[in-house]
């Protein structure tokens, strides 16, 4: 049934209008030929991805993050491609995907993740990642991810690394690429009390504007998608739920449309059409 309610909708014109704008967000772009596992929903086959670009591409403008935050009312639709994490494929296939196009993007990066599979991936590799899991996890946990380090012929978890410290500097050579705080620990932001909060976006603020190589964007990716409580000390704070928008928005609560890997593509094209977000 979800099938046909897609292709039916893909034939209806637009729902949004000119000035909407809509941030998607991201997390890994993996090689086609990739066992996907994981938490399935983050890793998205690098082909896959190249078409909802071009479709993207055809149905809106592709800006900066900075400029669709920022920039003045427009007579058409805009869109801000990011990433959540820095996995090691969207560095690699995502980056080099939207720099064959001349498009845009920013990274989230948490610092303390560089280099592990992260915790979520590996357990649910293991089959132990479930609702109940999830749950302990964000909340008892609050976040806080026991990481496990890569480690060199981990063949069944290669695909689901987040990039090395060197693999973020590499990355910064890809044109119109900025990148972002994501906290510095991957903290569920939603469980800490005001000062913490503080503590991890500050810690990630300052490794940011410790690395020269890269362009930064002064804005925090909520890990989880999870608000803080407080107020945060960045301009803006970016949320993975919710879909296109218009100003004004609260600048600490701004949508993104997480894009998950199992969506078909007549079901990208209805949702970026306006339908079903």
């Amino acid at each position: 049934m979800r099938g046909l309610v897609e292709r039916l909708l893909v034939r209806v014109p637009a729902r949004h209008r000119g000035g909407a704008r809509l941030v998607l967000a991201y997390h890994n772009v993996v090689a086609d030929a990739s066992r996907i596992g994981g938490d399935r929903s983050l890793h998205l086959p690098a082909a896959t991805f190249q078409q909802q670009l071009d479709v993207v591409r055809a149905e809106a403008a592709i800006v900066p993050l900075m400029e669709l935050l920022e920039g003045e009312e427009t007579s058409f639709p805009r869109v801000a491609i990011t990433f959540d994490d820095a996995y090691e494929g969207a560095l690699q296939h995502g980056l080099s995907a939207c720099a064959a196009r001349g498009l845009p993007c920013t990274v989230f990066v948490s610092p303390a993740l560089l280099g592990t599979i992260p915790e979520w991936d590996w357990r649910a590799a293991g089959g132990t990642w479930d609702a109940n899991a999830r749950h302990r996890f964000l909340w008892d946990e609050r976040g806080f991810g026991h990481h496990q380090q890569r480690v060199a012929g981990d063949d069944a978890l290669v695909a689901f690394s987040i990039a090395t410290l060197d693999g973020v500097r590499h990355a910064a050579r890809f044109p119109q690429v900025t990148f972002g705080n994501h906290t510095m620990h991957h903290a569920n932001l939603g469980a800490l009390d005001t000062a913490d909060v503080e503590a991890e976006i500050h810690a990630c603020a300052e490794w940011l504007d410790s690395q020269s190589a890269l362009s930064t964007v002064p804005v925090v990716a909520y890990p989880y998608g999870s608000a803080p409580r407080s107020q945060v000390p960045e301009r803006f704070g970016l949320l993975v739920a919710g879909g296109w928008f218009r100003a004004p928005v609260p600048s600490h609560a701004i949508p993104r449309w997480n894009v998950p890997s199992g969506v078909s593509m007549n079901g990208f094209r209805a949702r970026l059409r306006g339908w079903l977000l």
